[in-house]
């Protein structure tokens, strides 16, 4: 599984440690031709 992080606002690199911690690869998604490539999208925010 991967899951993709959208990349733009809030603190999108502590979602990034928390799945490194779980095992869980990830992709920071920028551009709309990435939602192909993942499984599951974290939308960060407050």
């Amino acid at each position: 599984m991967k899951v993709g992080i959208l990349g733009f606002q809030g603190d999108f690199e502590e979602h990034a440690k928390i799945l490194l911690q779980i095992g869980v690869e990830y992709l920071y998604v920028k551009y709309p031709d990435q939602l192909e490539r993942i499984d599951a999208l974290i939308l960060p925010g407050r």
